[in-house]
């Protein structure tokens, strides 16, 4: 086998290795088809966006075996491509960290579908974190690979993050308002609030400030920091809604007074 693979052009080479990727495609929307035909008929659907999300990244992995095997057999006859061969070997680490992004995003559409008991709010916060966090590790890991030091880049960071903070500090207060919000849930998406300034329906709360709609049907951006030095008034949670009227009566119908109070 390896005599045979050694006889043939690197053209030959990269045709082979297009007819086994192109097989290796079919097989796998074959296999995936079958995989989402027997999970449609389960009542938990959760198992349709975990599907639904690897199946991309999954697909991008074969072509990019061909790319790069398609690059070795190239590489003896192009020098620049041995160049090209050590950088693209990080790729499948894009490739993963996407297909897991899509699976944080699928296990996110699959808790706002159902009724989890969590806020969506807060199922979309967490979900934001969770793919920052996950996207600033592997930047560190591929950092590392690439022969930066980590401990160095964290010192920058920890000074960057003193002189940004400075310089910056309004867009970080609106944040951390944000987050208040969604700790203390002074009010959710769909909710009418009220205050001194604006008036009306939440429509998203946001990283950086929260969109109202208000009953003109005017959009309303308002940052989240304003939202901890102002008093704000949720009607749509009241208990209980008090009718305040004042009713005039005729002198001549005082007598008619008992009824009326009925």
């Amino acid at each position: 086998m390896n005599e045979f693979l050694q006889n043939l052009t690197p053209y030959q080479t990269v045709g082979i290795l297009f007819a086994v990727a192109f097989i290796a495609h079919v097989v796998l929307g074959f296999i995936l088809k079958q995989i989402i035909a027997h999970t449609s008929k389960t009542e938990n659907k959760l198992d349709d966006h975990l599907i639904d999300a690897i199946s991309p990244p999954l697909k991008v992995l074969i072509w990019f075996g061909w790319i790069y095997f398609s690059t070795n057999a190239f590489k003896g006859q192009i020098e620049a491509l041995s160049k090209v061969v050590e950088y693209i070997d990080i790729t499948p680490i894009f490739i993963i960290t996407w297909g897991v992004v899509r699976v944080v995003s699928g296990v996110e559409s699959y808790m706002l579908e159902s009724s989890t008991g969590v806020e969506n709010d807060s199922i979309r916060l967490f979900s934001r974190l969770i793919k920052i966090l996950i996207i600033i590790a592997i930047a560190l890991g591929i950092a590392q690979y690439l022969g930066f030091s980590i401990s160095s880049l964290l010192t920058f960071g920890g000074v960057g993050g003193i002189v940004m903070g400075f310089a910056a500090k309004d867009m970080l207060s609106n944040i951390f308002g944000g987050l208040m919000i969604q700790m203390d849930k002074p009010f959710s998406t769909g909710d009418w609030i009220r205050s001194t300034k604006f008036e009306g329906v939440v429509e998203k709360i946001g990283w950086r400030m929260t969109r109202i709609r208000t009953f003109s049907k005017n959009p309303v951006y308002i940052p989240n920091s304003i939202f901890a030095t102002i008093p704000i008034e949720t009607p749509s949670r009241m208990t209980n809604r008090r009718i305040k009227e004042i009713i005039g009566i005729r002198y001549d119908d005082i007598k008619q007074l008992p009824a009326i109070t009925n």
